[in-house]
């Protein structure tokens, strides 16, 4: 609540009481003991904070222009239905990708993402996976991510029609134990998934 809604409300709160008070003294004027009470609910008051606090990044965050992960070709291997109803559709969904790779080259990633697809034309799934190098060091990576289901004029539809495509924005994070691909290790991407395939771009710090 901001400040300005607190001092509305502590001053509706404060009509309230005296009001109360008003209405209740011909009955405290029988009772000392009463009045006394009275007399000390109507005085009580609640202080707010007059500024807020800014708390400024300790650190900037950065976006590399280009994408260091391009997917050059992929198949979906498996679908598999978990659980179904009138509004909504969960599915195993599993993929094998070729990409090319920033300071790496050909890359094979291999994953599965569990789909929460709506009738509304959203999607929300949660993944993991391992991308191999043609050396077969691997990283392995956990990702996030939310679809929006559009037809072919661009217009949210629903989600549940096959024959529709969706594009995928999320977050992946990457781990590996190869020395070789060190510079991938704890490294978080922010991706695009479209007809295009995917992307990845690296959001580092400066």
């Amino acid at each position: 609540m901001n400040l300005g809604k607190q001092l509305s409300v502590l001053g509706v709160l404060t009509f309230a009481v005296g009001a109360l008070a008003f209405l209740a003294a011909p009955i405290a004027s029988l009772s000392p003991v009463i009045a006394q009470q009275q007399t000390i609910d109507t005085t009580t008051t609640t202080t707010f904070p007059q500024t807020l606090e800014t708390i400024d990044s300790p650190q900037s965050l950065m976006i590399d222009n280009e994408p260091f992960y391009r997917a050059t070709d992929g198949n979906i291997t498996n679908i598999e239905t978990v659980e179904a109803s009138p509004s909504t559709v969960i599915q195993k969904v599993s993929f094998v990708e070729k990409a090319l790779m920033r300071d790496i080259g050909n890359v094979t990633n291999t994953g599965t993402f569990v789909e929460n697809i709506n009738d509304n034309g959203t999607q929300h799934g949660i993944g993991k996976g391992i991308i191999t190098t043609e050396n077969g060091d691997m990283i392995s990576w956990n990702a996030y991510d939310i679809g929006l289901t559009v037809n072919g004029n661009g217009n949210d539809t629903a989600g549940l029609n096959a024959e529709e495509t969706a594009t995928f924005r999320g977050i992946i994070f990457l781990q590996t134990n190869s020395e070789n691909l060190s510079s991938m290790n704890n490294v978080a991407g922010l991706y695009i998934n479209d007809e295009n395939g995917r992307q990845i771009w690296e959001w580092r710090n400066s």
